[in-house]
C-alpha cells in the first residue's frame, strides 16, 4: 500500500472520528436542554378592535425555537365616553409536551356617543332649594340630554328653576295659651331652615263643661280655631267657683270634644326666685370654680390613671444607636419617604440600612457612600409606568424579556442604593441588565448586571432616579460576551496530521475504548459550558 493511500485513509479515518464526536455532543446538548417559558411578541401584532384572529411571534426560552402561532380575541369590551375600548388576545404553543399560554389586552379609542342615560325625574323648588325639570344625564361623563337617547346635550342651567320662597316643609305647629286660656298663638318653624318661621292667632271660643255645684267649681273650655293651619285646638280646663260665674260665659251650649294636633301646656307666669344668700354664693363658687394649676401639674395628670397616652411609632428609632458594622432593617409600610435626618446619621458610617418597601423591592444603603448634603428621598418604584418609549426599549430587547421601572423621585440621590428586586425563580441563572432611559439622547444607556439568583431575587446599584428597564438576557449585555465569543472563534485554519498507528508507536492511535473516553469528554465539556452560561 503505497503512502498516498495510507494517507487518504487516515483522514477518512478521523473525519468519521469527528462527526461520531460532534454527533453525540449534540444529542447530549438537546437532551439536555429544556424549555422554561416562551415569550410572544404581542407588540408585532396590532389588530384592529373587529379583528378575531392573527399571528403572533412567538421566542421559546430555554431552547433555540422561534416562530409563529395563532392568536384568537378572546374578549372584547366596547368604549364609553370616558372608557376606552379593549380586546383581549390569547395564543397558546406546546414544546416538548409542556403547553405556555399568555393572554395580552389591546386599548382602543373611546366612544364619546355610548352614553349611560339615566333618567332624572322633575323635582320642586324649595325655599332653600332649586329645583329642576325632568331630563337625563348621563352617570359615566354627567352630562345632560333632553331625550333618553342622549343625542340633544344640554345644560344645568336650562333645567333649572328658581327657589320658591313659600314651599315649606313645617315641623309641628307649636300652641302658646294666655293664663286664663283667652288667647292662643300657634306658631311653626321650617325643618330646612329655622329662620323660616310662621304665626297665627287663634279664632277664640269657649263654653261651659260643667257648672259648681255643692261647693264644687265649675269648668270651662276654650277653643282656639286657626286657618292657616287648618286645626282646631281646646285648652285644658279652667275651673272656677259660684262667685265667678257672674262673669262668665255660662249661656254657650258644650261643643263636642276636640282633639287638638298638637298641645303646649298654658304659659304660667314664671315664680320670682328666692334671693341667694351670700353663703350660698361663695359655697358655689368654691364648688364649681377649676382647680388650680401647680408647676408640676401637666396634661397628663389629666389621663385616667390605668390608661397611657399613645406613643407615635418611630420606625428609624434604631438608628440613633447604630454601631459601625450593624444592619438597620426598616419596614416602611404604605410611607416610602425616607428623611434625610436619617442619612445623615448613618452618613460615613459602616452602617447598612435596608429599605423594605410594601411592593417587595428592598433598598441597601451603606452609609460610607453617602456624599455630601442630602434630602429627603422617595423611594418608592412603580413597574410598567415608566415614561420610555417602546421603540427604544424595542432597539435593545429584540425578543428579549424586559421590564420597566420608574423611581418616584427624580435627580441624584448623593449615595449608592442597591435595589433588591424580585425577578421569579423562573429566571435564576440568567442575567438582569439594568439600562437607564435619557430623554436627551431618546436611547438606554447601560449601567450594570447581576445573575439572578436561586430565590429569583437580582442586586441592582443605582445613584440616581429616573426611567430604567430591566432586560433578562443569558448573557451581560454590556458586550463583554460579544468579546468572549469573538476571541473562541479564532482558531488555527490548519491542524498537523496525526502520527501514523504503528507497533513502534502504539499510543498515537485511539482504541474503540480511547474514543468512548474522548466523545464523553467532549459531553462533558460542552454540558458544563451550557451550565456555565
Amino acid at each position: 500500500m503505497d503512502k498516498q493511500t495510507i494517507k487518504k485513509r487516515r483522514r477518512g479515518f478521523f473525519a468519521a472520528l469527528t462527526s461520531l464526536v460532534i454527533g453525540a455532543a449534540s444529542l447530549s446538548s438537546a437532551a439536555s436542554a429544556v424549555v422554561t417559558g416562551i415569550h410572544f411578541l404581542w407588540n408585532n401584532l396590532t389588530p384592529n378592535i373587529d379583528q378575531t384572529t392573527g399571528s403572533v411571534e412567538y421566542s421559546a426560552m430555554g431552547v433555540l425555537e422561534s416562530g409563529y402561532v395563532e392568536a384568537e380575541r378572546t374578549a372584547v369590551t366596547p368604549g364609553t365616553c370616558v372608557e376606552k375600548a379593549s380586546a383581549t388576545w390569547t395564543a397558546s404553543k406546546t414544546i416538548d409536551g409542556n403547553t405556555f399560554t399568555d393572554t395580552h389586552t389591546y386599548e382602543y379609542d373611546t366612544d364619546p356617543n355610548n352614553h349611560s342615560i339615566t333618567e332624572v325625574a322633575a323635582k320642586a323648588a324649595t325655599c332653600t332649594e332649586k329645583g329642576n325639570t325632568a331630563h337625563y344625564k348621563c352617570t359615566l361623563c354627567g352630562k345632560l340630554f333632553s331625550d333618553s337617547e342622549g343625542t340633544t346635550e344640554i345644560t344645568a342651567e336650562s333645567v333649572e328653576t328658581p327657589i320658591d320662597p313659600d314651599n315649606h316643609d313645617w315641623e309641628n305647629a307649636m300652641y302658646g295659651w294666655s293664663v286664663d286660656f283667652s288667647s292662643c298663638t300657634a306658631s311653626h318653624v321650617c325643618k330646612r331652615n329655622a329662620s323660616h318661621t310662621e304665626s297665627e292667632d287663634g279664632i277664640m271660643s269657649s263654653y261651659v263643661s260643667k257648672t259648681p255645684s255643692n261647693g264644687q267649681p265649675g269648668v270651662i273650655i276654650h277653643v282656639a280655631t286657626f286657618t292657616k293651619l287648618g286645626t282646631t285646638v281646646k285648652a285644658p280646663e279652667y275651673f272656677y267657683d259660684a262667685e265667678q260665674a257672674q262673669t262668665k260665659r255660662t249661656d254657650i251650649e258644650p261643643l263636642e270634644p276636640i282633639v287638638p294636633p298638637a298641645y303646649i301646656p298654658p304659659v304660667m307666669p314664671a315664680e320670682t326666685p328666692a334671693a341667694t344668700t351670700a353663703a350660698e354664693t361663695t359655697t358655689t363658687a368654691e364648688t364649681t370654680a377649676p382647680p388650680e394649676e401647680t408647676e408640676d401639674s401637666d396634661a397628663d395628670t389629666l389621663a385616667p390613671a390605668d390608661e397611657e397616652p399613645p406613643e407615635e411609632e418611630d420606625k428609624f428609632a434604631f438608628v440613633d444607636n447604630a454601631e459601625e458594622g450593624d444592619t438597620i432593617t426598616v419596614s416602611m409600610g404604605d410611607d416610602t419617604v425616607l428623611p434625610a435626618e436619617v442619612l445623615d446619621e448613618i452618613k460615613g458610617k459602616d452602617i447598612d440600612l435596608v429599605i423594605e418597601l410594601e411592593n417587595g423591592v428592598t433598598w441597601t444603603i451603606n452609609g460610607t457612600s453617602i456624599k455630601g448634603d442630602v434630602a429627603d428621598i422617595n423611594l418608592n418604584v412603580s413597574f410598567d409606568d415608566s415614561g420610555i418609549p417602546v421603540d427604544v426599549i424595542n432597539k435593545v430587547t429584540g425578543e428579549r424579556y424586559a421590564i420597566a421601572i420608574h423611581l418616584d423621585y427624580d435627580g441624584e440621590f448623593g449615595f449608592e442604593a442597591v435595589m433588591t428586586i424580585d425577578l421569579q425563580k423562573e429566571n435564576a441563572g440568567y442575567y438582569a441588565n439594568l439600562f437607564y432611559y435619557d430623554p436627551q439622547t431618546n436611547e438606554l444607556d447601560f449601567v450594570g448586571w447581576d445573575i439572578i439568583s436561586e430565590d429569583g431575587t437580582a442586586d441592582l446599584l443605582f445613584t440616581h432616579a429616573s426611567d430604567y428597564t430591566i432586560i433578562i438576557d443569558d448573557k451581560p449585555l454590556d458586550g463583554s460576551a460579544d468579546e468572549t465569543a469573538a476571541a473562541a472563534d479564532e482558531v488555527p485554519d490548519e491542524v498537523p496530521d496525526p502520527e501514523p498507528v504503528t507497533e513502534e508507536n502504539p499510543n498515537t492511535g485511539i482504541t474503540g475504548s480511547g474514543l468512548g473516553v474522548l466523545v464523553s469528554a467532549a459531553v462533558i465539556a460542552l454540558s458544563r459550558k451550557r451550565r456555565t452560561r
